[in-house]
């Protein structure tokens, strides 16, 4: 009977939790340490954190967790032309595959507000390897099918570095926009020659550490890059933006030809040596 009692007591008090209004999630993409953090809180019954009320709000929120955390993952850039949201009825087997990540998603805390009158559940999914292997396809790195000789004497380059702070044309419009970050960007020359995108690299590489690397700011030396694109990468500035999602880079077909006609260029671009800084 006490057990009982105890067990309708949590149900009763576990009730007006569910309601839209009492759980809410607030989502931050850091691109830059490439994870996603889900702070999801309920209201608490009586304001106060007593151990029941704590009991009965980690319930709430390990409950609805999957679902909130799915909805706004809808919006992340998968690439050009897909979000994550498009591909969820587009593909069973992704889908299946993206639940059972959710289902699997880290906890990295848990806390009651200031004000003691919520209680917060931190979640965090990873770029990589955990959102990136759901969309890995190739074996093993394919060759460019634009290949050019211009350029090939340029000196050795350790990396890729391209500078997106500024707005610049949209392609095939007359607005200017900032690039947005993406999970699989592409990089187009102005002749909308293919340059560089995810099946370019390795399997292995994209699972380690991504297929680019994003930051907001410029670095004051490449110290702080060095472990991504070395100490001597190749500058560049994009010129356009493609895709209906604006994560494609365009560069010049001078920078363009310069990439691809270097092996050495070649060859960390299967490595996914490549830094995006952005403006924000």
């Amino acid at each position: 009977m006490r057990i009982t009692g105890i067990l309708l007591i949590i149900l009763w008090l576990l009730a007006p939790l569910y309601s839209e209004e009492n759980i809410t999630i607030e989502t931050r993409e850091d691109w830059m340490g490439g994870e996603i953090l889900f702070d999801i809180s309920v209201a608490l019954p009586s304001g106060e954190m007593k151990p029941t009320n704590r009991f009965v709000a980690e319930r709430a929120i390990e409950s609805e967790a999957p679902g909130l955390i799915s909805e706004e993952l809808r919006d992340l850039s998968v690439d050009s032309w897909d979000k994550m949201g498009s591909l969820y009825y587009s593909n069973t087997s992704f889908f299946g595959r993206l639940e059972n990540l959710i289902d699997n998603s880290n906890k990295v805390f848990s806390m009651t507000s200031p004000d003691m009158k919520r209680f917060i559940i931190r979640y965090k999914l990873n770029f990589f390897p955990d959102l990136v292997s759901l969309f890995i396809a190739h074996d093993r790195p394919v060759t460019p099918d634009y290949i050019s000789t211009l350029g090939s004497d340029q000196e050795s380059f350790t990396g890729l570095a391209i500078y997106a702070g500024d707005p610049v044309g949209y392609h095939g419009t007359d607005g200017k926009i900032l690039l947005e970050p993406a999970l699989f960007p592409a990089v187009y020359d102005e002749d909308m020659n293919l340059i560089f995108d995810k099946t370019f690299v390795e399997p292995e590489f994209i699972k380690s550490w991504g297929m680019v690397q994003y930051t907001d700011t410029i670095p004051d030396s490449f110290l702080e890059t060095r472990d991504r694109i070395g100490m001597k990468p190749l500058k560049i500035s994009l010129r356009e933006v493609y895709g209906r999602n604006k994560c494609d880079p365009v560069i010049s077909r001078e920078d363009g030809s310069m990439i691809l006609s270097s092996l050495e260029i070649s060859n960390w671009l299967r490595e996914g040596r490549v830094l995006i800084i952005l403006g924000r």
